[in-house]
């Protein structure tokens, strides 16, 4: 009875525990993946250069983003949001999700729940700028 707490068992007995996922009726989830990597499709029109990844934590029901892309494909005027990926269904977010952005001159980022992800900047953006955009974020899927 009381090894079936993990603070009273040696490190092997503890991997072996952890290996492999308890059901549900065990107080498990029964998830064998810690995560889904999900495929975004970008929209090169406004920028270039990407690189997002998208996760999906099946154990927690969250997904992940990080990305980095090269703004200034297009000119963008002040506070006008662009899409520059878009999430798949069964990842999106039930409303608008703000993510976490950085990006000389300020701007803003978000995951709208019809799978958009779009950026806007505080400042007009000209055609060929080059401005280097990265953000990141959570949302429940």
């Amino acid at each position: 009875m009381a090894d079936k707490y993990l603070l009273q068992l040696t490190g092997t007995q503890v991997d072996s525990r952890l290996e492999s996922p308890k059901p549900v009726s065990q107080g498990g989830t029964g998830q064998s993946i810690r995560y889904n990597t999900v495929t975004v499709a970008y929209d090169t029109s406004v920028a270039s250069d990407h690189a997002v990844t998208v996760r999906y934590y099946p154990y927690l029901g969250m997904c992940f983003i990080r990305g980095y892309l090269k703004l200034g494909n297009a000119a963008l005027a002040a506070n006008t949001a662009a899409t520059v990926a878009t999430i798949p269904e069964g990842y999106r977010p039930g409303s608008h999700t703000a993510l976490s952005v950085s990006i000389l001159g300020g701007g803003n980022c978000r995951v709208h729940s019809d799978g958009t992800v779009k950026l806007s900047r505080y400042a007009a953006t000209t055609a060929g700028a080059d401005l280097d955009v990265y953000f990141s974020g959570w949302w429940m899927a």
